[in-house]
């Protein structure tokens, strides 16, 4: 087996872990508001995350030894080998899908915490109230004591 087939295997296994973090983070969207799903999605998330890692050293170590001292893009450009293009076009676009589902989920999961946090508020009453005359004192009973 030649170099070139071994980094077109090492960019098809790429391929295919950034395709099942895009069906974790969609999963992770759906299971948004199930914190024990999102904690269990995100150990697998980073599983492959080290994964891929590793896959990607390998794919530049592999790099350099098929074309030392040329960029990805110029490589693709002067070799015009049409799999490697179809799979470099693929993994930009996997990416870019990737970073798009985490962009949504991670505003999602912002908007839980504010909720949360605007709950936690309304039960504590930690706002003054607005209509009080001068020099009294507010009698707010608060059903949780933030003391500790």
């Amino acid at each position: 087996m030649q170099v070139i087939d071994v980094f077109i295997q090492v960019v098809k296994k790429q391929l295919s872990v950034i395709q099942e973090l895009i069906g974790l983070a969609e999963r992770k969207r759906e299971q948004i508001s199930n914190a024990e799903q999102v904690a269990m999605i995100t150990h697998q998330e980073e599983e492959l995350l080290v994964q891929l890692e590793r896959l990607e050293k390998e794919r530049h170590q592999l790099f350099d030894i098929v074309s030392p001292g040329e960029t990805m893009p110029e490589w693709l450009e002067r070799t015009k080998h049409p799999v490697l293009t179809e799979l470099f076009q693929e993994l930009q676009e996997g990416v870019a899908r990737l970073q798009s589902v985490n962009l949504v989920n991670q505003e999602l999961i912002s908007e839980s915490l504010n909720f949360i946090q605007f709950s936690l508020n309304l039960f504590i009453n930690d706002s003054p109230s607005t209509y009080e005359k001068k020099g009294q004192q507010s009698s707010h009973k608060s059903l949780f004591d933030r003391k500790v």
